[in-house]
């Protein structure tokens, strides 16, 4: 028998699953969102990692969907709403919403789906947002408690080199700090520093998906088309320079900070709840994108 602690979305826990998106080619997504609504997939999407690759059929005047699963398997959506509102029928359990992108021009984006912790937030500087606790294992337990882990972020300096970082390889055991990278003449090579050191010349591929191992624990995406000199900057931090939790009072978040916040013994069903927001800089980048809080939830089983 054992506790076990889940971060939920809403009051009723009973959605865990979520999600956040990037328009990698144009901006085919204006947002994304989790369906609460048992009818609609209960918002429990299995963890994938998707890419949408949005193309005009001019014979049958439309918008067409080729989605690629993490695994390399796919599937085609066709006739897809791009006017802003709301689709769900993409990806069973979360909602899309397309824009109205250019018929002359293809655009992709990618969507990640996932458990906690996480959350999304957008903009440089979020409100605050409500999320709820759940003891959902077989066991009562103690010391509770929500915690900042390690995160990390990017800028594109010159172009965009970087697409992406994998949040969930670097939180353990790579160095924090600053690295710079630059692209070299060959556009398959990189100078990578860190903190203002002499730089090493890496390997790369870059193809918009490949994640490539740059320092221990640190794997990142380079989009395709770079150009000598383009660079990019990640910083790895404690966790604690972009977001910030707070405890509930009542239906209002308490004291923004970095510390735990403790809800102390939990039995078995128990429901508490906190606040999250991201506290990112104006300059970091990419400005405006979904923000990803890393966040555990822990107990013991007493």
């Amino acid at each position: 028998m054992a506790a076990e602690l889940k971060v939920y979305e809403n009051s009723g826990c009973t959605t865990e699953t979520l999600i956040r998106h990037e328009n990698t080619i144009g901006v085919p997504l204006n947002g994304s969102s989790v369906i609460e609504s048992p009818n609609q997939g209960g918002g429990n999407a299995p963890p994938d990692e998707l890419t949408l690759d949005f193309t005009y059929d001019n014979v049958n005047a439309r918008w067409d969907c080729v989605v690629t699963r993490k695994d390399g398997t796919s599937y085609t959506k066709t006739g897809i709403t791009t006017n802003g509102n709301d689709v769900n029928y993409i990806i069973p359990g979360v909602i899309l919403a397309v824009g109205s992108p250019n018929i002359l021009n293809s655009y992709q984006a990618k969507v990640y789906i996932g458990w906690n912790p996480g959350i999304i937030v957008a903009g440089n500087s979020s409100s605050g947002k409500h999320m709820w606790v759940n003891n959902v294992g077989d066991a009562n337990g103690s010391d509770a408690r929500i915690r900042i882990l390690p995160d990390g972020d990017f800028a594109n300096v010159v172009n965009s080199p970087v697409r992406a970082i994998n949040e969930s390889k670097y939180q353990q055991n790579t160095a924090i700090g600053t690295y710079n990278i630059v692209i070299k003449a060959t556009t398959s090579t990189i100078d990578l520093s860190y903190e203002g050191g002499d730089p090493v010349q890496i390997d790369i591929i870059a193809d918009g998906a490949t994640e490539n191992e740059l320092a221990t624990g640190l794997w990142v995406v380079f989009n395709s088309g770079l150009a000598e000199d383009d660079e990019a900057n990640i910083y790895i931090s404690d966790g604690k320079e972009r977001v910030q939790i707070a405890e509930d009072n009542s239906g209002t978040p308490g004291t923004y900070g970095t510390s735990d916040v403790v809800f102390g013994n939990m039995n078995q069903g128990d429901t508490d709840s906190f606040w999250v927001k991201i506290v990112t800089q104006a300059d970091d980048s990419p400005s405006g994108n979904p923000r990803h809080a890393n966040l555990q939830a822990r107990i013991t089983t007493i």
